[in-house]
């Protein structure tokens, strides 16, 4: 069925959520991941539990996207008839019982993920003991989203509860990662966990980043540098790190060859800047200085 007529979304503070995605996987069964998987997870200091919880774990490790699962019945139906997640500020007086089993009294600061009749999740922190993965679980919510990191730093601090994700989402996670853990979330579940995958997938996303893009001046850069790189390296080591050589600006009649087919690009005159677009994981890039470091 379409995940439309099961599942809505509501964000209601753009800056603290820019991206919320969810998708459903119905009919699982809930057992041991692969043995492959736990070894990795090991490898990397995650404990293992189940195959739903593992392969949330698994992919955040894969993208540095973290992923949290809820079991989609402990999703409460309010007044809309319709399951709704709503992401908000917690309101005074709140409270939440998280995975490690302790009542959370919530600051106005936290966010909170939500239906519509309370708090289900910590967002970005910790999952909520009522809504979490079970032996019992049959269907599960997949929630792959972004948050505003000085917001989930400051959560974290005052309940003094650091997590895999709230150590990753307090650096900074762009949230052009969302959508493609999302991908890989619900294919690893459908894959080791059984069940089927609702068409579509819910994606709000109003605010999407913009690409960082900046001109780098390859004769700037070697008096930086103090060495002499030729234009043509230089942009062949920003390609194998992911960075996108979008165009060369023409100076003065100057030419850059950037066909593919006719090999590497050639610059003529080493005056002429290089427009360089960021990878969307590389939050760290905002000017010239940074390419030179690259």
């Amino acid at each position: 069925e379409p995940i439309e007529s099961a599942l809505r979304l509501e964000i209601r503070d753009l800056k603290l959520n820019p991206r919320f995605t969810a998708g459903i996987v119905k009919g699982v069964t809930i057992g041991p991941s692969p043995f492959w998987m736990q070894r990795r997870l090991a490898l990397c200091g995650v404990r293992a539990i189940n195959n739903v919880v593992d392969i949330s774990n698994y992919v955040m490790l894969e993208f540095g996207q973290p992923t949290h699962t809820f079991d989609l019945d402990a999703v409460r139906i309010g007044p809309s008839g319709v399951r709704t997640i709503i992401t908000r500020l917690a309101q005074p007086g709140e409270t939440l019982t998280t995975l490690d089993g302790q009542v959370r009294e919530l600051q106005p600061a936290d966010i909170l993920v939500c239906d519509e009749v309370g708090p289900l999740s910590v967002a970005g922190v910790m999952g909520g003991a009522d809504s979490e993965v079970k032996d019992t679980t049959r269907n599960v919510l997949l929630e792959v989203a972004s948050w505003d990191n000085i917001s989930i730093r400051k959560t974290a601090r005052h309940h003094n509860f650091t997590s895999e994700a709230s150590y990753r989402f307090s650096r900074g996670v762009h949230p052009a990662l969302a959508m493609v853990a999302q991908r890989r979330g619900l294919y690893l579940l459908h894959k080791h966990a059984g069940g089927v995958i609702a068409r579509g997938i819910l994606d709000a996303y109003p605010l999407p980043a913009k690409k960082v893009t900046v001109a780098m001046n390859p004769a700037r850069v070697n008096k930086l540098l103090g060495a002499d790189i030729p234009a043509e390296e230089m942009i062949r080591i920003l390609r194998a790190l992911e960075f996108q050589v979008e165009s060369h600006a023409e100076n003065e009649g100057a030419r850059v060859e950037t066909n593919d087919s006719a090999g590497p690009p050639s610059i003529r005159d080493p005056q002429s800047p290089i427009l360089v677009t960021a990878p969307d994981h590389r939050l760290d890039i905002e000017g010239e200085h940074d390419l030179v470091e690259e």
